[in-house]
């Protein structure tokens, strides 16, 4: 069984330019003490909390028996390998707004219709590999 979740370097990603604004913050928070930053930094913790709890969220599971992906919302879709009839990057789209994105996904197709979209960016390459591996 192989374990798979995000990298630290999806959590440096994201989170060091709020990290840098909330040092920032609380710089100004001690050198003019009568400022009202401390809003401000109770909110900046706020966001690298929502980050770190989101980003801990990613998780693919790979068995002898079945793939399964936990996206950042912790929502787990599971599609057994011998189901498995198309693994492959892809551009899918999402229409939001009335205006259609395309946003490169993993895509896992099971012989029932059942998909999963993977979101690889905060996984390491030895994920992807893995993920690729399942197209053979």
């Amino acid at each position: 069984m192989k374990v798979f979740k995000a990298v630290k370097s999806s959590y440096i990603a994201l989170g060091l330019p709020w990290f840098v604004l909330l040092l920032l913050y609380i710089y100004l928070f001690f050198t003019k003490p009568y400022s009202n930053v401390t809003s401000v930094c109770w909110l900046l913790s706020l966001v690298l909390l929502i980050i770190v709890i989101w980003l801990k969220g990613f998780r693919i599971i790979i068995t002898e028996e079945y793939i399964s992906y936990r996206d950042g919302l912790y929502r787990t879709k599971t599609i057994p390998l011998s189901d498995i009839k198309v693994a492959k990057s892809a551009w899918v789209e999402f229409g939001r707004f009335n205006k259609n994105l395309k946003i490169p996904r993993f895509l896992i197709t099971s012989i029932h219709g059942d998909e999963i979209l993977i979101n690889d960016k905060p996984f390491s390459h030895e994920a992807i590999q893995a993920l690729n591996d399942l197209k053979k």
